[in-house]
């Protein structure tokens, strides 16, 4: 579970101020709202890429204390990605996971899961970015 409060964003103009998000695990969230409404700079926060002073995070109900053992528990995929174009879907699950041992079950599991009707075989350079 992740928790993170206090979260308070402003550019030019009030983004967030003092608010709360509450990810809990097994579920899907939506981020949803018109453009320049923070969405992205919500998904930074998050993921940690960003941190508002102030912002108090907890995983698992604990403070956070290592940014990087806590962004090793987290996935994401920016929309423009890192992704290595000549690679398969296989491939990238197998760099992301180089600390484990996945199957080819497991992966077509989390692939239906998040609702990609792809094949481990198919080229990253195949792929819809959206």
């Amino acid at each position: 579970m992740i928790e993170i409060n206090n979260i308070t964003v402003e550019y030019d103009r009030p983004l967030y101020k003092k608010q709360s998000i509450l990810l809990k695990p097994n579920e899907i969230t939506l981020i949803k709202g018109p453009s320049g409404s923070g969405k992205t700079t919500l998904l930074y926060i998050i993921g940690m890429l960003i941190k508002p002073k102030g912002c108090v995070y907890k995983y698992n109900s604990q403070p956070i204390k290592d940014k990087k053992r806590y962004q090793r528990n987290i996935s994401y995929v920016m929309q423009n990605n890192d992704l290595i174009d000549y690679l398969t879907v296989e491939e990238h699950f197998h760099l992301s996971t180089s600390q484990q041992n996945i199957s080819e079950d497991e992966m077509n599991d989390i692939l239906k899961y998040v609702d990609l009707e792809i094949s481990l075989d198919q080229k990253i350079d195949s792929l819809s970015t959206g």
